[in-house]
């Protein structure tokens, strides 16, 4: 148990068979959708609403990347800027910025900007930092979670861009 709820509950889910199974049919897409949408209720009250999808997003992203093999970078710090996720690390980024990905994970709309100004110092792609976000709209941003979540397509294009930019160390990528 790591003390925090919203962790506990997540990785008791994902480390079930029925998870388990998605994983080794590579269906990403799918423990996206599910897992978030399942543990989302389970943890009300726990934290603030943005906070817990934050949480669940984050380690759901760790849970599909370490699955397909995708290395990646979490929780970096590069050049002053912090970085929720790089694909496949900061190396990359500073030597060829357009096979790097980042994704800023944050449900605060009045914080993306300024996160997406802080990153495009050091991304110069625009088109490869992606937001993963509850409800605020815009470029390459991804919804957690609702009706319209967009995270399990943002899951996909994840997976498909590892396997364009040769980052996916187990061929896993469709």
């Amino acid at each position: 148990m790591s003390g925090n709820p919203v962790k506990d509950a997540l990785f008791s889910l994902l480390e079930s068979e029925r998870f388990a199974a998605m994983a080794a049919r590579g269906r990403y897409d799918q423990i996206a959708r599910e897992a978030v949408s399942e543990c989302s209720g389970m943890v009300e009250g726990a934290e603030t609403r943005d906070a817990i999808l934050e949480t669940l997003a984050t380690g759901v992203l760790h849970y599909i990347l370490t699955k397909s093999g995708t290395p990646s970078r979490r929780k970096a710090v590069y050049g002053g800027v912090e970085l929720d996720i790089v694909i496949p690390g900061t190396r990359e980024l500073e030597k060829s910025p357009g096979s790097a990905l980042v994704i800023q994970v944050c449900c605060d709309c009045g914080r993306i900007a300024e996160r997406l100004h802080r990153t495009g110092m050091v991304q110069s792609i625009r088109e490869n930092i992606w937001i993963l976000t509850q409800d605020c709209t815009g470029p390459f941003h991804y919804t957690i979670s609702g009706e319209g979540s967009t995270f399990p397509q943002m899951v996909t294009r994840l997976i498909r861009f590892a396997g364009e930019h040769r980052h996916d160390r187990l061929g896993m990528a469709p």
